[in-house]
């Protein structure tokens, strides 16, 4: 994969995030989805993504965490 075509997918994945985040009505700001990006990446375990995400996302942790680990593990 090229770099043009990495940074493209990054893009996407961002959007993706950020356009779920904004359907559970979560406050979204520049860093979180990058953030979420980072754990993906790293492979966190669920367990932890809640854990590390809770704070900002509230009740809707659990079915976001899902919704990530559906699509992107």
């Amino acid at each position: 994969m090229t770099a043009t075509n990495s940074a493209e997918v990054s893009k996407k994945i961002r959007a993706a995030i950020r356009a779920k985040l904004e359907e559970l009505g979560v406050y979204v700001d520049d860093e979180l989805p990058d953030y979420i990006m980072v754990m993906i990446a790293n492979k966190k375990e669920k367990g932890q993504m809640k854990e590390d995400l809770q704070l900002f996302l509230g009740q809707n942790c659990s079915r976001f965490v899902e919704w990530c680990v559906y699509f992107y593990w």
